[in-house]
């Protein structure tokens, strides 16, 4: 459809015939102008637009782009805006270019700009303006091109004969891309009954998108439009592009909370743009766009909000919540390709049933992802991420059946434990020496709020990947291992949520996730406690002492948002780290490492190799002795007053 055919549309204006110059009983139909409009059709398109307008008012659809029609209030036809491209369109799928302010050349028709002008009164009344010289009202916020204001649909220009002249937008040459979804763009929700509109945003905060229908038309729009360059001010309402990412943010809502993964994975797929297929003639990989960081920055901090802040009434809800954010996180990552001439890049998402072998019996009741990839052998193949259920507590007992069944394949399993994306998140608190390589300094790293999880992974790390040279042989030599024993405890201790995930039967593809249920902040903040008033002496009468957080290294999350605390405590407790060096400095030939899980259950006689420790609990003045006669138990850490 053409803008000239949407406006003909929306006006309701009949189609022009000409009649046959040969054939003088037969008309036959002209392609729709605007041109041809007479004058009381030309003003009901302008009035249309104007009430179109009224409720537009701070969309990012009021950028002008190249042939944007205009109007002049004395003229009898209107024009359009012949402008340059400055390299800056409306979506990133090559989207109309964007105008500025240098952009004052205008289209002519039978050699005038405006045909007939109302206030040339002499012989010849047609409009004799050609060259304009400025854009009025112009938005300085926003730059198009090297510096220059781009235009608005309150733009304007002043005729340069007659000052009482003004040149003035109709439409911004955007409209008429979104044929049928115009009037509801940015809102993909499609109401029955009273409708709302999209700007209503007191209404669709307290909206419930569990239950909304969807326009995937509207939601491919919100996914190429190129909003990076309107993030002005990401709180105003009033800035241009404000509203769209706020249907973003909603669509994040919505995502989290949907039941049907065939939708999930159809809107995923709307947020890819055109493959590359620079390597092959057959495959083109698959490009995520910009779009997709932005919603799924969205998604994690709703995520991290309903986490926080739901009462945990509804299990499901959080359950589905934690999964549905998992799965977005997953496709992030994928090493993804499409077939030519196929539409979708994630071929399916699955929910998985009851399977007795293989792998998927591992991911009862999770999700399976089906997607082309390109493995290093050069062949092009589909693969399988699968994603569990959300476990909790005793459940978690699935992703240790799982390392079994790899360890079968692999016999060191998790030796190399890594952590994605640790430069970005607070667990290296636990591990300053992971911190030093990578150059982020612990404090900073702690600062880091609203972290929805941190992602442990095994192999393919993608830390391993971002280290270069010296940086990655010592990476190399300090590698973790990490106890299946101690996560399993700590996990059940803090009673929090599971997820993880894997491609195919690939081992080094493993990563899992952690998430607080509504008993974690309380039990984390009572062993903090607990653990501050623990100290350990090299023997009775010794003076130095140490306490337990100093040791595990724990003192800095003090105060720092839950998620920071739950990944410092796994690193602290579930990695083979603590040895006698660790707690007093003394350094042995053949020193002992174990977990800081494993330290706590011998907390009652403290021994490494020959070295027992003394142990005991200051509070109020008081001194209590911790050894086997008056035994503590890891449980009471976390859920008693030591």
């Amino acid at each position: 459809m053409t803008q000239d055919e949407w406006l003909f549309n929306l006006a309701k204006i009949e189609i022009k015939k000409i009649a046959d110059k040969d054939l003088k009983d037969r008309e036959y139909v002209t392609a729709q102008n605007i041109n041809q409009l007479e004058d009381y059709e030309r003003k009901r398109v302008i009035e249309k637009m104007k009430n179109y307008w009224k409720e537009h008012k701070s969309s990012s659809l009021e950028f002008l782009v190249n042939d944007a029609i205009v109007n002049c209030d004395k003229g009898s036809i209107m024009s359009r805006v012949k402008g340059k491209d400055h390299g800056v369109y409306t979506d990133k799928q090559g989207g109309q270019a964007l105008l500025n302010e240098d952009d004052r050349k205008l289209k002519t028709t039978d050699l005038t700009v405006f045909g007939y002008c109302s206030l040339e009164y002499r012989g010849n009344s047609k409009c004799k303006a050609e060259k304009f010289k400025k854009w009025y009202g112009v938005n300085s916020n926003t730059h198009i091109g090297e510096g220059k204001a781009s235009l608005i649909m309150s733009s304007y220009m002043i005729c340069p004969y007659y000052k009482n002249a003004y040149i003035r937008p109709v439409t911004s040459g955007q409209e008429f891309t979104f044929t049928e979804s115009l009037f509801k763009y940015p809102k993909f929700v499609v109401e029955h009954g009273a409708k709302n509109a999209y700007f209503n945003i007191k209404y669709w905060d307290k909206y419930d998108f569990k239950q909304a229908k969807i326009d995937m038309t509207v939601i491919r729009k919100l996914a190429i439009r190129n909003i990076s360059i309107l993030n002005q001010d990401i709180e105003g309402e009033n800035t241009k592009g404000y509203y769209e990412r706020k249907w973003i943010e909603y669509l994040a809502k919505y995502m989290l909370l949907c039941e049907d993964k065939g939708i999930i994975c159809n809107i995923i797929n709307e947020f890819y743009g055109k493959a590359d297929f620079s390597e092959s003639e057959v495959m083109g990989k698959s490009i995520l766009l910009e779009n997709y960081n932005f919603l799924l920055r969205k998604a994690k901090s709703i995520c991290q909000s309903i986490l926080e802040k739901n009462s945990y009434r509804d299990e499901e809800e959080v359950t589905r919540t934690i999964e549905n954010y998992f799965l977005m996180s997953k496709v992030r990552y994928l090493n993804a390709y499409v077939v030519i001439d196929e539409e979708k890049t994630i071929k399916s998402v699955k929910t998985i049933g009851t399977i007795d072998k293989g792998i998927k019996k591992y991911y009862e009741n999770g999700i399976d992802m089906q997607y082309w990839t390109y493995d290093p052998s050069a062949i092009f193949r589909t693969v399988h991420t699968y994603i569990s259920d959300v476990k909790i507590n005793n459940t978690t007992v699935g992703y240790t059946s799982l390392w079994e069944y790899f360890s079968k394949e692999r016999e060191s399993l998790f030796v190399g434990l890594l952590i994605l994306n640790i430069a970005a998140t607070a667990a290296i608190i636990a591990i300053p020496s992971v911190a030093a390589i990578v150059g982020v300094a612990v404090e900073q790293s702690a600062n880091i709020a609203n972290i929805a999880s941190v992602v442990w992974t095994v192999g393919g790390s993608f830390l391993g990947e971002k280290l270069e040279g010296d940086a990655a042989k010592k990476f190399d030599k300090i590698k973790y291992r990490q106890s299946r024993a101690s996560l399993v405890e700590l996990i059940s201790q803090i009673k929090a949520y599971t997820i993880y995930s894997n491609r195919d039967e690939d081992v080094s593809t493993f990563s899992y996730e952690v998430y607080q249920s509504d008993k974690t902040e309380f039990l984390i903040n009572n062993f903090l406690d607990n653990i501050s008033r623990i100290y350990i002496k090299q023997n009775k009468e010794a003076t130095s002492r140490r306490s337990l957080m100093e040791i595990l290294e724990l003192g800095n999350v003090i105060g720092r948002p839950l998620m920071i605390k739950i990944n410092a405590l796994i690193a602290a407790l579930t990695i083979e780290n603590i040895t006698n060096k660790t707690i007093f400095g003394i350094e042995y030939l053949e020193d002992e490492a174990i977990t800081g899980m494993a330290m706590l259950e011998r907390i009652n006689k403290l021994t490494f190799k020959s070295t027992t420790y003394w142990v005991g609990v200051y509070r109020n003045n008081e001194v209590k002795i911790i050894d086997e006669d008056h035994k503590v138990n890891v449980s009471q850490l976390f859920e008693g007053v030591i």
